[in-house]
């Protein structure tokens, strides 16, 4: 696991990033060159790899939710094969961690052993996302994330 605060050092660049939306799950494949915020965060984690591509998806928790524990993987091979296909490793990057209360990333590290992180605005988290993690409850504030998982090989889902 690797942790970093005060990620991109570019103030247009975290402007940029805070004001990103993203419906749904997406994808960039690593030949593509798009021009856009999320793609230069990503060649800033990632800036020489071997990955087919990346995931990507922004979430922005009201107060009251909360993300169970779980495993990031290949959806679709989960749902119609039952087989778990899980991405080499990924990062949450908080655009917004504010006036908060709970929303802490917790990463299972073995039985009863649980990495605690607390959000924090420009704070980068990258670490195997596909180890059991969850969210605990938003009690209070604003937290918003964007979050990528890296592939070695494209997953079914956006096949």
């Amino acid at each position: 696991m690797y942790l970093q605060d005060n990620f991109i050092k570019n103030k247009k660049l975290q402007g940029e990033l805070r004001a990103v939306t993203a419906k749904g799950f997406n994808w960039f494949d690593s030949k593509d060159n798009p021009k856009n915020s999320i793609y230069s965060l990503i060649k800033k984690v990632w800036p020489k790899h071997n990955y087919e591509g990346f995931e990507y998806w922004v979430i922005d928790y009201p107060v009251g939710d909360s993300m169970d524990w779980h495993n990031d993987k290949d959806e679709y091979a989960y749902k119609n094969f039952n087989t778990i296909v899980t991405p080499d490793e990924g990062i949450v990057y908080y655009t917004h961690a504010e006036d908060l209360e709970g929303g802490v990333l917790e990463i299972s590290n073995g039985p009863r052993k649980e990495i605690k992180i607390h959000p924090k605005t420009n704070r980068l988290v990258r670490f195997k996302t596909g180890m059991p993690h969850r969210v605990t409850k938003i009690k209070k504030g604003k937290r918003k994330a964007i979050l990528v998982n890296a592939w070695t090989n494209k997953p079914q889902t956006f096949l």
